[in-house]
């Protein structure tokens, strides 16, 4: 049997009515505490991640209508979040997991986490002229230690006492960007910032030129060792402005917490408006592409407990039907977004997600009910277990792992897909040839899209048979790729897309963008039935001028796939998304 044959839609005997009447039950009764109510959330200083996460929370639990209305305040952040919680002056507040433990064991009673966030990073700052190039060198300097209540003075403290360092002074006044500042004009010598990253006030202070990331491979064991939170954590190379090598530092969970007296009904419309905006909320940070369910409710500290309520929607959530799709922004997302509407008009309740692409959706197949929109060169080599279908005998993938998952079925054929290729304008020499090929990238640095998507795979694969070997490789979420190409940070980058791509249109329709074409002759292994060649036309994107040739380049399928075994109607599923074929933009031929 061929793989991803069409179904045949015969998934076991009928469910009967009292089944779907108790899950339905299940799905749609109303909450009895979901009235109206105010809700306050605690962020944190302006020029960290908190604050402008909390803002923007803030505008989407106040669009609910559950919700009367949702004020963010800006405070010092961790410390001063828990007290609010404590003191019933917020509901919810944005926590640094190391400083919970500063907390009395009597107040920490009063709270609970409801879901772990991302990753928060130590980044130390210092002035680059007050010869300052290992953590002993702080001893006797001016040093912003955070605000007073706030999870970054926490963790300074603790790392200044485990090194025994004194400084000349604890400057605690003042915020993130008042900490930048004060790096900049000279007034202050170094300053610790423990926020996800880029950190505004971090970006705003390297821009400058005058400022450093200071690494602290030395002496992280001593850190580890004293703070159980903390973990390695590394700055690539080029992450911000004037940043020449990676730095070695620490980071910890941010935790979004509450307090105990939140009951089921609130924790429910909280949680469920945290997992079905992250997009949204990547609007104010790109931190938020970590906010996952899958990575939510594990890990989580020791010296504090999960909501009850939490604990109960994870398990709830764990049964629901998974829609994986990929980066916000781009065309994955948006046809998540809409099989989820379809799926919902038709009684069955699904949750989109964003993701890396089409190597994590694969995965997520094996590990909850799940439709995985993907690749079909990728869903190929996953259900082979090997990539040579569909990337050629001499590909080799040392650091990729592609999940093997058996027993698939394809539900749909969405979409052509197209392999984008761009480099900054500049970064062309005057002699390249033209029109552009993929030999631009022979020595520079470039993205190969997010770690586990086909972006990556194929960015892999069409390299290899080029013989290119770039200066760097880098795996960034598309948000960041795309902003650190346009901030000159690295050159170059690949993306599997639809066209035009929305991911992709800050990028495109600058001039100073170039797109690339491959070389036909290079990657005769990769055409076949699974990759065809493929064009993009003259006038598509605004980076392209006029009078260029078109871009020679791949082209793949975006297919909707689900496991054999999937425990929901898929003959409902199915019939749904192709009633809605039009709505969906779908291609209705293979």
């Amino acid at each position: 049997m061929k793989p991803f044959k069409r179904p045949l839609f015969v998934f076991g005997a009928g469910i009967s009515v009292v089944i779907i009447l108790l899950i339905a039950a299940h799905f749609f009764q109303p909450f009895e505490d979901r009235g109206s109510w105010e809700i306050t959330i605690a962020s944190g200083t302006k020029g960290g991640t908190y604050y402008p996460l909390g803002q923007q929370f803030a505008r989407i639990l106040e669009k609910l209508p559950e919700i009367q209305k949702a004020t963010s305040l800006e405070t010092a952040a961790s410390i001063e979040n828990m007290q609010l919680l404590c003191d019933s002056k917020a509901d919810i507040a944005l926590i640094f997991s190391p400083a919970i433990t500063v907390v009395a064991q009597a107040d920490r009673q009063k709270l609970s986490v409801l879901a772990r966030l991302y990753t928060d990073v130590i980044q130390i700052v210092v002035q680059n002229d007050k010869d300052i190039h290992r953590f002993e060198d702080l001893n006797g300097k001016k040093v912003y230690v955070g605000r007073n209540k706030s999870g970054t003075k926490v963790i300074a403290e603790v790392m200044l006492n485990a090194m025994e360092i004194s400084p000349a002074e604890r400057i605690t006044e003042g915020g993130y960007q008042k900490a930048a500042q004060g790096l900049i004009d000279g007034s202050i010598d170094a300053a610790f910032f423990a926020s996800g990253k880029p950190t505004n006030a971090v970006q705003a202070a390297l821009e400058s030129g005058n400022c450093s990331l200071l690494d602290l491979q030395d002496c992280l064991s001593t850190f580890t060792s004293k703070v159980k939170e903390l973990a390695v954590e590394e700055i690539p190379i080029n992450f911000y402005a004037n940043q020449r090598n990676p730095v070695k530092t620490l980071g910890a969970d941010a935790l979004l917490m509450c307090r105990n007296d939140l009951t089921d009904g609130q924790v429910d419309v909280i949680l469920n408006a945290l997992f079905d905006n992250t997009g949204d909320l990547l609007m104010a940070h790109t931190r938020a592409h970590d906010i996952r369910f899958e990575y939510a409710f594990n890990g989580l500290p020791e010296t504090i407990d999960l909501h009850p309520a939490a604990k109960k929607f994870k398990e709830k959530e764990q049964r629901e039907l998974l829609i994986a799709t990929g980066a916000y922004g781009g065309k994955y997302y948006e046809l998540g977004k809409k099989i989820q509407t379809l799926l919902c008009q038709c009684g069955i309740h699904a949750r989109a997600i964003h993701t890396d692409g089409s190597l994590e959706n694969m995965a997520l197949l094996t590990q909850r009910p799940t439709l995985a929109i993907v690749q079909y060169d990728a869903a190929l080599a996953s259900y082979w277990g090997t990539p040579e279908l569909s990337y050629g005998k001499d590909f080799t993938t040392e650091n990729l792992i592609i999940p093997e998952v058996r027993n698939i079925r394809r539900i749909a054929t969405l979409h052509k897909e197209i392999v984008h290729i761009m480099i900054r304008r500049d970064r062309l020499s005057n002699i390249q040839e033209r029109p552009a090929t993929i030999q631009a990238l022979q020595n520079v640095r470039v993205c190969l899209g997010p770690s586990k998507s086909g972006s990556r795979v194929l960015a892999e694969s069409i390299l290899a048979h080029h013989g290119i070997v770039p200066k760097s490789s880098s795996f960034l979420s598309v948000p960041d790729m795309v902003e650190r190409i346009h901030a000159g940070e690295i050159s170059a980058g690949f993306f599997v897309s639809a066209v035009p791509s929305g991911a992709l249109k800050m990028l495109l329709n600058s001039e100073q963008t170039v797109l690339l074409s491959v070389q036909p002759q290079k990657i005769t292994k990769l055409i076949g039935s699974v990759l065809k060649e493929s064009r993009i036309e003259p006038g598509t994107y605004g980076c392209q001028k006029e009078g260029e040739p078109a871009v020679e380049t791949l082209e793949t399928r975006a297919i909707l796939v689900a496991k054999e075994d999937l425990p929901f109607d898929v003959q409902a599923i199915t019939a749904a998304i192709f009633k809605g074929a039009a709505f969906l933009g779908m291609e209705t031929k293979d």
